[in-house]
């Protein structure tokens, strides 16, 4: 049994049947839990068994297959490492090699009982590791059917943390039962109706009682009358969960009749499961302590009495009384045993009883006092100046002007609060009650009183303050309801985000804030989430008492007792409106082209894929068109970019005149648009859309007084015959303007499965690839990131070169695509991660140990089982510690498999390798999935930087991704920085890195090396 806050002992193991009980899935032992023998489950076939075999791979339990002879024949993961074999070692077994001698003929009995009647069998026992050593576990065993073949499965779960939890609770029940019974102090274990369960000797000797007189027998008859109402109402109170223990004074009756006075301390009994078991009584008799105050009050009575008729007299009468008394060994051995009693009653209450004879300046202090001092008594001097000297030098002047008043007051009261200093240098706090005792001529003679220790209080109060201050100064709005739903507390923040002043809020319900954007489900899975984890996490629309709806991210967790009850709830929520507003404006700016407001590649895909979806269940058809501007790159290199922009946005305008309202036209590069024809009847309505594409795109602009002109070379493809999914269709199209663009410019071309040209190409660009490495055809450059303030080199991105044997650099744009699609960047991607390390690891050594390198990760590497562990190889072998690697991972990289991307970053940021989005704000993901990332640092697209800081769209996108980023506690990089007005711009705006052809271009290791070596100052 265990006292409040523990858990006591149950009979049985954890899992199994308490004595005397039949358990409904498994029998004792290992005898089978079944009558009848249940028909063989089999495994799914082709590729559902696929799927099974991936089960049992990915499972937790190690799991053992065995034919009908017992023959191992497979095994998972799990098993292997539990077994420390191999899987090829455990198909050379037999289930009776891995069974300790003393359980082997159960376990083939057993085996011998499943094979011939399918029963299930359940066994709590041990099996052998290969390095001879004993496992505990759980097995659970049965005959079940994988491709037409019966076969036995074992499942084995480690019981050792079960085994050793078991005893170590037998050990603490053990302990207990030492303690319950060697105790000095009376000790009984209670039911929670009052029935007497167990008594150690001590209690038994207190009432005069055996243990089997008071065994099944209520408290109640052994408790004075008087004192029952007062100790049932702490009962009721303790039971219910409102106290977690007391201590009161009470009178229990001896079976001689006698009165028996008790310091009783009564604490609450738990079950495993947290509920009421039973309560726990500690006695200590203060009979005789309590006999001698009884005596001291009657003869302070007697003498009050005589003080008023004859002072004089009485004074001589008491001092000879007490000159008699002092010698008297009855009084003087009652004396002891009262001041040893009150001496315990003061080391549990901490208070301590003083005496001070004024007239010869002596002290009396208790046991207590000295303790709470810091004090052996014959440290101490015994007068009142002695005990001034350990008063705080800051409040000895209090202390001494509040004795001075009581001295001067006729009530003689006296009270203060003040800190002592204790030899160690130590401070505790006390405060101090007493009593000025004055002669016939009312001259002060003689000061009792007592000192108590209130430092744990003064603790207590000052975390109250804090705690108070910190609930009035919240930024966040925080409400505190009662377990029904009743507001009880709100803090100001509430009041300035709601409207509501507290008089207004408190006892009402929080629905007085709700806004109706919820359906009642909403409100229902927020109730069972809370009530089954205990907290509740979400976005959340409420409305302000203006009746203004607004968002807010919400937190509400329940608050407990000691009984594990909940008591209360605390809500803590903070307006995201601005967050809002700036999200929909990054998710429109993540799915619009800055420049002309049209759908981006990101957007367009999204609406080609459910068009091409719905194309496809009702049988019509669809039409792309990818259209590249003739003649743009010319006007915009001569006449700058401003004019380029103009033109640009006049040629969105003029696709508008020649399409449908329902028609998506999407700006996804430079100057390429593609345009989303859906429901087509023909494949002549296509072409006329193209014509007149044409035909608008060829009249003059004029812009900036310069008078313009440009062309459009098409591709048209059309679902589903020239591709059935939205990268065919989209690559054909491509495929055709190239064939426009070859025929003259100012063309549109309808695809063909003859255009192949750039396919011939693609495929000798795989072909070399796959050589690249072996070859020695590839390189890994730097470009320098430096600290936007100090212009000193802090990083580096690693960035991949590949040069084919006599050929010209092939630019990463043209085979990164290709190596990601073809799964080479696996290989490719390992040995930049090896190359980078064992360089970085070599300018550690030159001392630059603070540098962080960055490589970038593609979504086909996050896909990797091994990824991680093949990173984690590499660090080893290098000796280059994971701070100093960093991956840079883009959006959308990240968005193609969030959970799986979060996992890995999450492992990745635990091993202390740094994570950083790289491109953001080019990808399609929501602030509500950018704050489950666990990143260190933001990228923004160099796509967003060249424009700053003349475009006002990229100013305000490069300033919400900064703000947001450091909101979040993450840094900034800025990349592709090149002139002295982007660089300003983002210093003003407190960037943190920049990277960019300004400072340096991508350069070999050797460059860098010797930039280093300079100092890396720019």
């Amino acid at each position: 049994m265990k006292k409040a806050g523990q858990k006591a002992a149950t009979s049985g193991k954890p899992g199994r049947p308490a004595a005397g009980k039949k358990a409904p899935a498994r029998a004792a032992k290992s005898a089978p839990a079944r009558k009848t023998a249940p028909k063989a489950p089999s495994a799914p076939k082709g590729r559902k068994n696929d799927k099974y075999r991936i089960l049992l791979e990915n499972a937790s339990d190690a799991i053992l297959l065995a034919d009908m002879e017992g023959k191992l024949k497979g095994a998972n993961k799990k098993a292997c490492q539990m077994l420390g074999y191999t899987s090829r070692e455990i198909e050379k077994l037999h289930f009776t090699d891995i069974h300790p001698p003393e359980t082997l003929e159960h376990a083939k009995n057993s085996f011998k009982e499943m094979a011939q009647t399918g029963f299930v069998y359940y066994h709590d026992g041990s099996i052998l590791r290969k390095d001879g050593r004993r496992l505990p576990v759980d097995i659970t065993a049965t005959i079940v059917e994988i491709g037409g073949e019966k076969v036995a499965q074992g499942i084995f779960r480690d019981a050792t943390v079960r085994k050793e939890a078991e005893r170590a609770l037998a050990e603490s029940e053990r302990k207990f039962r030492t303690s319950f019974e060697n105790s000095t102090m009376g000790k009984a274990l209670v039911s929670l109706n009052g029935e007497f369960i167990q008594v150690n000797n001590s209690f038994c000797w207190m009432l005069g009682y055996t243990r089997q007189e008071l065994a099944g027998r209520l408290f109640q008859e052994f408790t004075h009358p008087d004192d029952l109402p007062a100790h049932l109402n702490f009962i009721r109170k303790i039971v219910g969960g409102h106290l977690e223990s007391y201590q009161l004074e009470k009178r229990f009756t001896h079976k001689s009749g006698s009165t028996i006075w008790v310091i009783l301390g009564v604490s609450m009994v738990i079950d495993p499961n947290g509920a009421p078991a039973s309560l726990l009584f500690e006695a200590q008799d203060i009979t005789q302590w309590k006999e001698y105050e009884l005596e001291l009050e009657r003869r302070k009575n007697q003498l009050e009495d005589l003080t008023q008729e004859r002072s004089a007299e009485v004074m001589e009468i008491n001092d000879r009384l007490m000159r008699e008394n002092a010698g008297r060994r009855a009084v003087e051995e009652a004396l002891r045993r009262s001041e040893e009693s009150l001496a315990i009653a003061q080391k549990i209450t901490h208070i301590g009883n003083w005496d001070w004879d004024i007239s010869a300046n002596t002290l009396f202090w208790s046991d207590e006092i000295y303790r709470i001092f810091g004090l052996e008594p014959q440290e101490f001097g015994a007068n009142y100046e002695a005990f001034v000297s350990y008063v705080h030098p800051e409040d000895r002047h209090v202390v001494q002007n509040e004795v001075e008043k009581a001295l001067a007051d006729p009530t003689g009261y006296y009270f203060v609060e003040h800190r002592v200093t204790r030899p160690g240098g130590e401070i505790r706090h006390v405060r101090e009650e007493g009593q000025v005792f004055r002669d016939a001529a009312g001259a002060p003679t003689r000061m009792i009183g007592t000192v108590h220790d209130i430092t744990e209080w003064k603790k207590y109060e000052e975390r109250l303050v804090l705690a108070t201050k910190v609930f009035e100064n919240a930024a966040e709005g925080v409400m505190v309801t009662s377990d029904t739903g009743i507001i009880q507390f709100v803090n100001p923040a509430f009041t300035s985000i709601t409207g509501y002043v507290p008089e207004e809020a408190i006892g009402h319900q929080p629905k007085i804030l709700r806004s109706d954007r919820h359906s009642k489900d909403f409100y229902e899975d927020m109730w069972k989430t809370l009530t089954r984890e205990g907290k509740w996490q979400g976005e959340i629309w409420n409305r302000r008492k203006d009746g203004e709806p607004y968002p807010e991210w919400l937190t509400i967790t329940s608050i407990k007792d000691k009984m594990g009850r909940t008591t209360q709830y605390a809500a803590v929520f903070y307006d995201i409106t601005e967050l809002k507003r700036s999200q929909e404006r990054i998710k429109y700016q993540a799915n619009h082209d800055a420049l002309t407001g049209l759908p981006n590649r990101t957007l367009f895909h999204d609406r080609l894929a459910v068009a091409m979806a719905h194309a496809h269940r009702h049988e019509r058809k669809l039409a792309v068109l990818f259209i590249d501007l003739d003649n743009f790159k010319n006007i915009n290199d001569s006449l700058g970019h401003a004019v380029g922009d103009i033109l640009l946005q006049n040629i969105a305008s003029r696709f508008a005149l020649c399409a449908r309202e329902e028609d998506t036209i999407a700006r996804i590069g430079g100057d390429e648009f593609v345009i989303l024809l859906e429901e087509i009847e023909s494949e002549e309505a296509p072409l006329n859309v193209a014509r007149r594409i044409i035909q608008t795109v060829s009249e003059p602009m004029y812009i900036r007084g310069h008078e313009l002109y440009a062309g459009a070379s098409i591709g048209v493809t059309i679902y589903p015959a020239d591709g059935e999914d939205a990268e065919t269709l989209l690559k054909n199209a491509d495929t055709a303007m190239y064939r426009a663009k070859e025929r003259g410019k100012n063309n549109f071309q309808l695809f063909t499965p003859s255009m192949n040209e750039k396919v011939v190409r693609r495929l000798g660009l795989e072909n070399s690839l796959r050589k690249a490495l072996d070859r020695d055809e590839m390189r890994v450059f730097y470009q320098p990131k430096v600290d936007v303030i100090t212009r000193k080199l802090i990083g580096a991105e690693a960035l991949l070169r590949w040069t084919p044997a006599g050929s010209k650099p092939v630019s990463p744009m043209e085979f990164i695509p290709v190596a990601e699609e073809t799964g080479l960047i696996i290989r490719i991607g390992e040995w930049v991660m090896r190359a980078t390390c064992d360089r970085t690891r070599r300018w550690m050594d030159m001392g630059w140990d603070s540098l962080v390198v960055s490589v970038n990760i593609s979504a086909r590497q996050l896909d990797q089982r091994e990824f991680l562990d093949s990173t984690r190889a590499i660090l080893e072998e290098t000796a280059l510690p994971p701070k100093m690697l960093e991956f840079e991972i883009t959006e959308s990289a990240v968005m193609s498999n969030i959970n799986h991307a979060i996992d890995i970053m999450n492992r990745a940021t635990q091993m202390g390798i740094g994570v950083s989005m790289d491109d953001f704000g080019t990808g399609y993901s929501s602030l509500s999935q950018l704050k489950k990332l666990p990143l260190n640092q933001l990228k923004i697209d160099k796509s967003f930087i060249h424009d700053v800081p003349e475009d006002k769209n990229a100013v305000a996108i490069s300033l919400a991704i900064i703000s947001m980023a450091h909101s979040m506690g993450m840094k900034v990089v800025a990349e592709g920085v090149e002139t002295e007005e982007q660089l300003n711009f983002l210093k003003e705006h407190r960037c943190d890195t920049i990277q960019g052809y300004y400072f340096a271009k991508p350069m070999p290791a050797e460059e860098f090396e010797e930039l280093l070596r300079r100092g890396g100052q720019f």
